[in-house]
């Protein structure tokens, strides 16, 4: 007899437009029922997580080019080109871009976000309208 959850597991879900061919949703889709949570209730738990872990990557980054230590910098926007490629849970046009964005604008000048954005357009081509956001 099959558990509740593995079924759930390897059905063909639609979270948050991932479909069944990640991992990552099946896990979240499976994760809720057994909680008793909502789908889209479980779907902003992720996107809150994705949006901590990308805003806390954007800080390390910008703590490392103040210092001047853009090897670092460079691990930390790779660490977040690959959390956007692995986990597409942020989406453009959402309100987590923006609340990012807004939260860094007294961490970071102009000329430092710029900087960001242009590496991680190199990083990560396809999530080039998002980090834009």
């Amino acid at each position: 007899v099959a558990h509740p959850a593995q079924d759930r597991a390897t059905s063909d879900l639609d979270l948050f437009d991932l479909g069944s061919e990640h991992p990552e949703a099946r896990l979240v889709t499976a994760l809720a029922g057994d909680l008793g949570i909502s789908d889209e209730r479980a779907v902003g738990f992720v996107r809150a997580a994705a949006a901590a872990a990308a805003r806390s990557r954007l800080l390390d980054a910008i703590k490392h080019l103040k210092e001047g230590n853009e090897v670092d910098a460079l691990v930390a926007l790779t660490y977040l080109a690959s959390l956007a490629e692995c986990l597409p849970a942020v989406e453009p046009g959402a309100a987590e871009p923006e609340l990012i964005a807004s939260s860094l604008s007294g961490a970071s000048t102009l000329e430092e976000r710029q900087k960001l954005f242009y590496i991680l357009g190199q990083l990560s081509p396809g999530s080039a309208p998002l980090f834009a956001e």
